[in-house]
């Protein structure tokens, strides 16, 4: 029974939960394109306007997709969660394109990455740091400004023209998804004015057809 015991307490040693720092430090800010003052050409079905969070933080870059029989990590840019007492970093498990890392077979679901010694990308598990490491990924830390489908964005879009009144639609998206309490379609009429006018966005329209429309931007969205 003593045997048995020691064995036990033998196992939770080396079978432990980790712990995964989460103490990074981001900026959120707003992102506007095109700028005030910018001339700017687009087309149909396309953005004229488009004012989203923008997120800059600690990424970890990894440029070539990796993996094998248990975990396959995506190329991408994966950021920053946190660093131990150590000075060791731990990474996001999603990428800035929301793809997250492929779970094979009976594997234990990933909770974070890093970059060990020999600077090979390991994924970490709720059991161990080091779980499973892949080398050939070339993984870079960088400091990105990100601008995710899944921030708040507020746009403006060309939807064509009839005659010389043009279309545009007016979209908020939240989570990657429309909202539609706040989706809406509007016309001008050239004739009467080349100035757009929607919420606090003003444009100057130089030229435009069934394809394409130029513009320049007085002022966007706030």
């Amino acid at each position: 029974m003593k045997v048995l015991i020691g064995t036990f307490f033998i196992l939770l040693a080396f079978t432990g939960c980790t712990s995964i720092p989460r103490n990074a430090k981001t900026v959120v800010k707003w992102y506007d394109h095109p700028s005030s003052g910018e001339i700017y050409e687009t087309q149909v079905g396309d953005m004229m306007l488009l004012r989203s969070k923008v997120t800059t933080g600690e990424f970890l870059h990894v440029q070539t997709e990796v993996g094998g029989f248990l975990y396959k990590i995506r190329e991408g840019f994966y950021q920053l969660l946190g660093k131990n007492g150590k000075g060791k970093k731990f990474y996001s498990v999603r990428n800035s394109d929301n793809i997250r890392v492929y779970v094979g077979g009976f594997s234990d679901p990933p909770v974070a990455l890093s970059v060990n010694k020999k600077n090979k990308v390991c994924v970490a598990t709720d059991f161990a740091y080091e779980a499973a490491c892949y080398e050939g990924a070339d993984p870079k830390e960088v400091t990105l400004d990100i601008v995710s489908d899944q921030d708040f964005q507020k746009t403006l879009i060309y939807s064509g023209n009839s005659g010389t009144k043009i279309k545009i639609s007016y979209r908020e998206f939240s989570g990657g998804m429309a909202r539609p309490a706040f989706t809406n379609n509007a016309e001008y009429d050239m004739e009467k004015s080349k100035i757009i006018s929607y919420k606090e966005a003003k444009l100057e329209v130089i030229e435009y057809s069934n394809v394409s429309i130029k513009f320049r931007v007085l002022r966007q969205f706030n």
